[in-house]
């Protein structure tokens, strides 16, 4: 039975662990010849917006900032991993878990790399919050790159 891998997710955050997905997710695609798509996604904490009489378009400005802003840092981000590669980038707003998975689901991912930081709970904290969550409810197979500086310690 061979693997057939045609789409890879890689959900960012930032980090250097995502930076170690980032690098899976591009040597995987490589090696299947797939297509990659790196993901980030903006918390929603857009309840600090006070004006009610206009809070529906107050809102909608803020988001549509996050993701211009996401794409600028996700773009500074993979530059220096993928070089001139040629990739997806997509940039949500809202609970990074769901995302992600939304993301996969909407994606058809054949594959979601992510790296797991492991900074809350007992089970979580094995695996990194988010990451677990993923884990659980993603529509395909997961690869959890580990937080090398912590699994050392």
């Amino acid at each position: 039975m061979s693997l057939t891998i045609k789409k890879i997710l890689v959900p960012i955050d930032f980090s250097d662990v995502s930076s170690s997905a980032l690098r899976y997710g591009a040597s995987l695609a490589d090696e299947y010849s797939a297509q990659l798509t790196v993901l980030t996604v903006a918390d929603d904490d857009s309840s600090w917006v006070v004006d009610l009489s206009d809070r529906v378009h107050v809102k909608e400005r803020w988001r549509e900032e996050r993701v211009k802003e996401g794409e600028r840092l996700l773009e500074d981000f993979c530059r220096p991993v993928l070089g001139e590669r040629d990739y997806a980038k997509a940039v949500r707003v809202g609970d990074p878990a769901l995302e992600i998975v939304s993301c996969c689901m909407q994606e058809h991912a054949d594959m979601l790399i992510i790296g797991a930081h492991g900074n809350t709970g007992v089970v979580s904290d094995w695996l990194g919050g988010v990451a677990y969550t993923v884990s659980k409810k993603a529509p395909c197979p997961v690869l959890m790159v580990k937080d090398s500086a912590k699994s050392a310690s």
